[in-house]
């Protein structure tokens, strides 16, 4: 695994991350293969986004990929939580799947 996640070896099962990961994995390696990519978003969770390996960034107007980064804010007055979206990142396909691939 090419980010280091750690395995859960108590069950041998992957954890929720490195599952995501896996599948995200083997999206990005259909679409290479097939080369039917146009655009994509991909939303996830600030603190997952901040595991994964720097991404070289495009203007809005040359991405492939839209990266959604998002965090659970609570709302003190009406004590729940909700979804913020804190920052975007624009990539080119091509590029974030050799950054996600590469080993470390």
């Amino acid at each position: 695994m090419s980010l280091g996640l750690v395995r859960n070896y108590a069950d041998g099962k992957l954890s929720p991350d490195e599952e995501s990961f896996d599948l995200f994995q083997d999206v990005l390696n259909q679409n290479r293969r097939t080369k039917c990519w146009t655009e994509a978003a991909v939303a996830l969770d600030s603190h997952f986004f901040a595991t994964l390996p720097i991404l070289k960034e495009v203007s809005a107007s040359k991405a492939e990929m839209a990266w959604l980064i998002y965090d659970l804010v609570l709302d003190p007055t009406s004590n729940t939580y909700r979804l913020q979206r804190t920052r975007i990142v624009y990539t080119i396909f091509e590029s974030a799947l050799i950054t996600l691939t590469s080993p470390i």
